[in-house]
């Protein structure tokens, strides 16, 4: 029923108690006017019968004043309420509009969770009229939510007489993934739940929203971590430009000044001994700026990378002659097992700078009259070379960290030979950019073996 019904049938009641005091005043008046006699009649009563009448006037007089002040305070009565029951309607068609004109779902229950209304909003959501919805999923939140916890959502209700809010994902009727924020809230009288009110407020783009912070979050994590590394790198490469680069220019420094101050009173013998170290700190001065010139290349995207297949053995062959001139002095044999099929695909300057690393550091950390041997073994789609070596072997510790330039450090070669760690940091960078990978497989006092992976070339 309208606020308007209402109003109209509440002036139908005041109306009909207005005319019905009328009628009995009226009835009363006539009655008392009976009572009094005419003029012509007036000599026929008494004085006591004079006084009656008058006093019955007086009263009638009376009631028809309490009447209109009745009928006047009636009047402002109806007044107060007719203003009362205007607001009241209008506030009910505001409430309605919001209801029906809102994009929430709206849907209105009795104290069972049984559907009693739905506005436009609920026939949006779910592509059907309400009472198709009704006949093909029921009546009941319980029977036609698609959350598998509503019952015990609405116990919860039922037990702490308070409204209860939930999230859930669902799809609609355009078959999209949307999330929505629900709240059913209790309507009490007497303290007991009649009604409960259902409002799904659509939360997709909040959600969307939250992914997205989600996703900056993860991308800021990922960039705080690459600064750490970056500064991990930078704190690095000045302490090998500071400490590292600087050792070898002292041999040959050294080295020069003595046979600068001392050349004519130096053996030959001990002449060639000079030259040799001098020929071993060039070489390792050498070999460290080129690793840095690498790995710098490498940091700032300024390396190209160009594979090809590449034939194994050739280009192993060529480091061993590089370096057999070092290895001789510590005795140490070259044992080339690389068959001749074995190919791979690489970058040919980056493979080439891995084998000579690999090998150099071999060279350092194996005794006199070690051996160091290349092996080949040929899988289906690609191709792993073996580079081990009888040295002095590491821990598990070391070789966790080996490929880590925050935590790299360099132990001393068996002869006192110095380097950085950085030419592995560089060995795991290039397999990395070529689809390989390196691995470490040593044990203190057993040796060392590199193992790379690459992908088989044709």
């Amino acid at each position: 029923m309208s606020g308007t019904q209402l109003i109209i049938i509440l002036l139908l009641a005041v109306l009909f108690i207005v005319s019905a005091l009328l009628i009995f005043l009226i009835v009363k008046y006539t009655r008392l006017k009976r009572q009094i006699p005419s003029p012509q009649l007036k000599k026929e009563y008494s004085k006591e019968e004079l006084k009656i009448q008058a006093e019955n006037l007086k009263e009638t007089n009376i009631l028809l004043k309490e009447g209109q002040a009745e009928i006047h305070q009636m009047a402002e009565e109806m007044k107060i309420q007719t203003t009362n029951l205007s607001e009241v309607n209008d506030q009910l068609e505001r409430l309605s509009m919001v209801a029906s004109e809102t994009e929430n779902v709206v849907v209105i229950m009795d104290g069972n969770a049984n559907f009693i209304w739905v506005n436009q909003g609920f026939e949006d959501k779910y592509g059907q009229k309400y009472d198709d919805f009704i006949n093909e999923h029921g009546v009941n939140l319980r029977d036609n939510s698609s959350n598998s916890s509503i019952a015990s959502f609405l116990n919860q209700i039922y037990i702490t007489g308070k409204p209860f809010t939930y999230n859930s994902k669902s799809i609609n009727s355009k078959g999209e993934e949307v999330w929505y924020q629900t709240n059913i809230s209790p309507i009490k009288k007497d303290k007991e739940i009649t009604n409960l009110v259902l409002i799904d407020s659509d939360i997709t783009e909040l959600k969307k929203a939250e992914e997205q912070i989600k996703k900056q979050k993860t991308e800021i994590e990922a960039r705080t971590m690459e600064l750490q590394t970056l500064n991990a790198t930078k704190d690095r490469l000045f302490s090998i430009i500071a400490h590292d680069l600087k050792n070898p220019f002292h041999s040959i420094m050294g080295f020069t000044n003595l046979l600068q101050e001392n050349y004519k009173n130096i053996n030959r013998e001990k002449l060639n001994e000079f030259l040799e170290m001098i020929n071993l700190s060039s070489n390792s001065a050498y070999q460290l700026l080129e690793n840095l010139l690498e790995w710098a290349r490498s940091q700032t995207d300024m390396i190209h990378i160009d594979p090809e297949s590449i034939r194994i053995k050739p280009l192993v062959n060529e480091i061993i002659e590089l370096q057999q001139l070092h290895a001789q002095n510590k005795e140490i044999k070259f044992v080339d097992s690389i068959t001749e099929q074995a190919m791979v695909v690489a970058d040919k300057n980056m493979f080439t700078t891995v084998i000579r690393n690999i090998t150099s550091n071999a060279i350092k950390y194996t005794s006199q009259g070690g051996s160091i041997s290349f092996k080949s073994i040929m899988k289906k789609n690609t191709v792993i070379i073996e580079i081990q070596d009888t040295g002095i072997g590491m821990p598990t510790e070391k070789t966790n960290t080996l490929f880590q330039l925050d935590k790299v450090s360099s132990t001393a070669g068996t002869e006192g030979e110095t380097g950085t760690g950085l030419g592995l940091i560089i060995c795991h960078d290039f397999m990395l950019k070529n689809n390989g990978t390196i691995e470490v497989s040593s044990n203190p006092g057993r040796g060392t073996t590199f193992i790379l992976t690459l992908p088989k070339g044709e």
